[in-house]
């Protein structure tokens, strides 16, 4: 019952980095997924990030760990200032992170899948 407070508490103090980190993964994800389809030298043909994942989970996967461990930086970076960063505080937020990293990847199922940005010359 105590964690489930701290739980609590801690959702309420990293509200805003919360809604820092979702936007900076979003900002990011564009780019992210046009390099994984690179990399395997793929033609784009996904309408939703959600078709891209039904065919490559590993890359699922590896997206829900990149978000994860952005979150866990982000909130060990917040507590660390304000001086409350035990052992226990970092399982709780590792907890947290993993939560919110499976809530950003489901958020993210029917977003268009990015386009490669027109590369023109001036």
């Amino acid at each position: 019952m105590a964690t489930r407070h701290i739980i609590t508490m801690l959702e309420k103090t990293l509200q805003v980095e919360t809604e820092n980190t979702i936007s900076h993964l979003t900002t990011s994800l564009s780019d992210r997924i046009l390099s994984q389809s690179a990399a395997i030298q793929e033609n784009n043909c996904y309408h939703t990030i959600g078709e891209w994942y039904k065919n490559h989970f590993l890359f699922q996967q590896d997206d829900f760990l990149w978000a994860k461990y952005v979150f866990y930086d982000a909130y060990c970076e917040e507590i660390k200032k304000q001086g409350h960063l035990t052992k226990r505080v970092r399982q709780i937020l590792e907890s947290l992170a993993r939560m919110h990293g499976k809530q950003y990847i489901a958020s993210i199922l029917n977003m268009p899948f990015p386009k490669e940005r027109a590369k023109g010359t001036a």
